[in-house]
């Protein structure tokens, strides 16, 4: 059962009006016209300097921060792959949960800011995060290569393992999934009783996030619903 605290965030999210982002398609198309007119920034807290070195590189056209302990080893690496029903950019919480890898586990977290959609699509995006991934694989270290995604970022980091592990077997050491996104179909029938609890998110919504980020992919392609996907050769 939830906690008290969390019901009370929950109530206060409502109120706010949070959940109308999601209330409808034609409230996710604004969302996204707006965003194409004034792109929001994805740019790392200054304050993450003073614990971490940060740097910028890009993998094609995706910017990706590489954040490492300040003035000690990192003692593990972690792909993080941030969530935003694949629309909306790395947020303050997507960095404090970045901040604590960094400080708390002295992991060295790289970052991606992959392209939203509907520019970037799944069958454009899928590759070039196994890309990335294979390219963290291959470095090596002594504490292996984690794969973090949450919410939407979750289906896209689960995506990218199922399709380097399709290409070549290589895998990470962990994979973590926080609240994932891994089915846009949304057909479960247990989906109604889930939204009415939600806070945040609506169905209409996101099936238009899911649509416009499968692009001309089916939604129940594995690249867009890795749910759907094989789960086959996965190490226990």
């Amino acid at each position: 059962m939830p906690s008290l605290r969390s019901r009370a965030l929950s109530v206060a999210l409502i109120a706010t009006g949070r959940r109308r982002r999601f209330a409808s398609a034609e409230a996710v198309r604004a969302r996204v016209a707006q965003t194409a007119r004034r792109p929001a920034s994805h740019l790392p807290p200054r304050s993450l300097g003073r614990i971490a070195e940060v740097s910028r590189a890009f993998v094609g056209a995706w910017p990706v921060y590489d954040i490492s302990p300040r003035g000690s080893e990192a003692v593990a690496q972690v792909l993080y792959v941030h969530g935003g029903a694949y629309i909306n950019e790395l947020v303050r919480p997507h960095w404090s949960m970045i901040r604590t890898l960094v400080a708390r586990a002295r992991a060295r977290v790289v970052v991606p800011a992959y392209i939203l959609a509907p520019r970037g699509t799944a069958d454009r995006n899928v590759p070039v995060a196994a890309d990335l991934l294979s390219g963290l694989i291959e470095s090596g270290g002594a504490g292996g290569t984690v794969l973090i995604g949450d919410s939407a970022g979750a289906g896209l980091a689960l995506a990218a393992a199922q399709r380097l592990r399709d290409r070549t077997g290589a895998q990470p050491s962990r994979i973590v999934l926080i609240s994932p996104w891994l089915d846009v179909t949304m057909s479960h029938p247990a989906q109604p009783d889930i939204e009415r609890a939600d806070p945040l998110l609506a169905r209409p919504g996101l099936a238009e996030a899911g649509r416009l980020y499968a692009g001309t992919l089916a939604a129940d392609d594995p690249r867009v619903s890795p749910l759907l996907g094989s789960f086959e050769g996965w190490r226990r």
